[in-house]
């Protein structure tokens, strides 16, 4: 016996909803009548212990079955639980015998461009045309019924009762044989027809499209116009490109079905069992498409007509952020002034006015520096960039952003670090052009700092308050970006650092620990190479290694356990 689970919830007057390993149903009716909407009717006299029960779902297509067929075309349902050898052998027999005789019937039928499944071919046996055929064989079927029939009633069969049952078998095959008729390729055609409908394409995913369009409204939001611009372009694009195809796609399939319909048709003169039909689904994708369309265009405008900085230099084509350095350990400061910020492009320059900005007096940095407009007056800030700003104007004066000798500047400080990470802006009122700096501390042990600034091409500090920033935090600002050689010397590593492309080289390179490290690993791959028998395994493990770094690695943290962990992996070689 197996498992069952039966429960039954009432959730009003006469209706119960039935739950059970067969699944969920309802029942509907009082005592005495009650209805399952699986097709059972149940009658009973209450408190007798009488019952009727009728199930309405019981498959019968016309209710005619030929008693010729009774019992050579259906087997007992009952589950084979712990039958003897002997009683499996004459299952296995039985199942062969039906599995034959309905298949050989089957095929003469659709022969005569009858179509039928095997579970209806009782029903076809009914059909006027093929009486006389039937009859000539209701000897042989009437063997093959006995034989079932005797199978299933005793659980056993004789050696002779199974050659009689062969030998009608036999007989059967050969005359439905020599009466086949002339209508080939029904079965293909019916099963060609079922294939056509099977491959009716799906339609197109047009999510991932759509998050790629948003991907690309934020980046065009955070200043960057061509690359957004791309990314939903290339969204566009894509989807415009699999909705066509999936039109085609569609086209094609239902030619095919209507093909395949045709021959079908074409070949069957009788249809017992229901022919396969297709039913067009409903397509909705160009409906889905407009209103996603809808959404990333409004998206888009938004980002277009929102007000920009105009006073881009139109011939700059590098971005000359200052960059400053300050060493505050030591706390060294200069007292020279900034008299020119990002000298890059002197010529060229086409102003056509600045943005009003007087909106942003009094309010806090904080509130203000998500707001694409006052975005829109910086210059060549990175999203990596931009956020350390925004944490550093955190904190800042109670009074907000001030207007100072036609400068709008504000200064502030990371939330329980106003002593060290700091930062500051001004936006020039006349311009529209602004100015930004941030101190980001690196070693809190040793107070060791560096500072960042970020200005416009061809914009000069002089009478900003951001000069008197700077030097009252001690910082020194110079307009040229330093070279990676004076600023951090090369070191010697296992590999040329001359040739180094990776961002993980080049850190390597430039930090004396991380080659230290680096050499330390070549030494130990070495001694695994003299080592290890298995130099494929080895070369394989340094690969993987050596891929993950590249991959993985982008801070000096990560490669230092990097590097510690692969020289452990390594001594495992020796």
């Amino acid at each position: 016996m197996g498992w069952g689970f039966r429960k039954s919830i009432k959730i009003a007057p006469g209706v119960r909803i039935n739950l059970s390993k067969k699944g969920v149903s309802a029942s509907l009716g009082t005592k005495g009548l009650t209805y399952n909407t699986r097709g059972r009717v149940t009658a009973s006299i209450p408190g007798s212990g009488i019952r009727y029960t009728q199930n309405l779902n019981s498959r019968k297509s016309s209710g005619r079955q030929d008693p010729r067929l009774k019992g050579s075309t259906s087997i007992d349902p009952d589950g084979i639980v712990r039958l003897s050898k002997r009683e499996q052998a004459t299952r296995d027999f039985v199942d062969r015998l039906q599995s034959r005789l309905t298949d050989t019937l089957r095929q003469y039928f659709l022969s005569h461009g009858v179509y039928v499944a095997p579970e209806d071919i009782a029903e076809a046996a009914t059909l006027g045309d093929h009486q006389d055929f039937l009859n000539s064989i209701a000897g042989d079927l009437e063997v093959t019924s006995r034989a079932i029939r005797l199978a299933i009633d005793i659980g056993s069969i004789s050696l002779a009762e199974k050659e009689k049952a062969m030998r009608a078998l036999y007989d059967i095959e050969k005359q439905c044989s020599e009466h086949a008729g002339d209508h080939e390729g029904l079965e293909a055609a019916a099963n060609a027809l079922n294939s056509a409908i099977a491959q009716w394409p799906n339609r197109p995913a047009l999510l991932w499209p759509f998050i790629v369009c948003i991907v690309g409204w934020l980046i065009m939001s955070s200043g960057n116009l061509p690359l957004g611009g791309a990314f939903v372009a290339g969204a566009i694009l894509f989807s415009f490109f699999k909705i066509q195809s999936f039109a085609q796609q569609k086209s094609q399939a239902k030619a095919e079905i209507d093909e395949a319909d045709h021959h079908f048709s074409l070949r069957m003169a009788t249809e017992i069992t229901p022919k396969p039909t297709f039913v067009m689904p409903v397509d909705r994708t160009r409906a889905k498409a407009w209103t996603l369309g809808t959404i990333v265009a409004l998206l888009v405008l938004t980002v277009l007509v929102q007000p920009h900085d105009t006073g881009k230099t139109q011939t700059a084509s590098n971005t000359n952020s200052a960059t400053m350095s300050e060493n505050a350990a030591t706390g060294k400061s200069t007292s020279k002034q900034v008299a020119d910020s990002n000298r890059s492009v002197k010529s060229g320059e086409n102003t056509k006015g600045a943005s009003d900005l007087s909106w942003l007096k009094g309010k806090h940095p904080a509130d203000v520096v998500k707001d694409a407009r006052f975005r829109a007056a910086f210059y060549g800030i990175s999203a990596a960039d931009w956020k350390k700003i925004a944490e550093r104007l955190y904190v800042s004066d109670k009074d907000g952003i001030q207007f100072k000798d036609g400068y709008y500047f504000a200064e502030g400080c990371m939330a329980h670090f106003c002593g060290s990470d700091i930062a500051a802006f001004s936006i020039d009122k006349a311009t529209g052009r602004g100015t930004v700096v941030y101190k980001e501390t690196t070693d809190y042990t040793t107070n060791k700092a560096n500072a960042k600034g970020f200005g416009w091409p061809n914009a000069p500090l002089e009478g900003s308050p951001i000069v008197a920033w700077l030097t009252s935090n001690g910082m020194n600002v110079s307009n040229d970006q330093p070279k990676a050689a004076a600023a951090t010397p090369t070191q010697k590593t296992s590999f040329d650092c001359s040739k180094k492309r990776s961002y993980a080289e080049k850190l390597i390179c430039q930090d004396p620990e991380l080659a230290q490290h680096d050499r330390e690993l070549a030494d130990e791959l070495a001694k695994a190479k003299l080592a290890v028998n298995d130099q494929t395994a080895l070369k394989a493990h340094a690969r993987q290694a050596w891929n993950y770094r590249e991959t993985a690695c982008q801070d000096r943290e990560c490669l230092i356990r990097w590097y510690v962990d692969e020289k452990i992996a390594l001594r495992e070689f020796q």
